[in-house]
């Protein structure tokens, strides 16, 4: 009985070993991007905070302070579908 020592890594033909191996590396820097979303924020004429993205067009509100920065962390988690500390968040006009 002989033992075969070569090991190969895949059955497939070396052109589609590519094809695999380049896809798998696409998905690797997709998931390495940063997204970044800066929101302006002003004062309603009821007192609500609204936050407003223009570049991503993401807007959100909230009755106070508190309230606001959750709703911009969420409405950040469902525009890009990543959790929001994967997105540098920059705000602008919030004291």
């Amino acid at each position: 009985m002989s033992v075969n020592k070569r090991q190969e890594s895949t059955h497939l033909p070396l052109r589609e070993q590519n094809i695999f191996k380049k896809s798998n590396s696409n998905i690797i820097d997709s998931m390495a991007k940063k997204f970044s979303a800066t929101f302006k924020i002003d004062v309603d004429k009821d007192g609500y905070f609204c936050a407003a993205d223009m570049d991503q067009g993401i807007f959100t509100d909230g009755k106070d302070r508190e309230e606001l920065l959750r709703n911009i962390d969420e409405a950040v988690e469902c525009h890009f579908d990543v959790p929001h500390d994967q997105v540098n968040i920059r705000i602008v006009g919030l004291s």
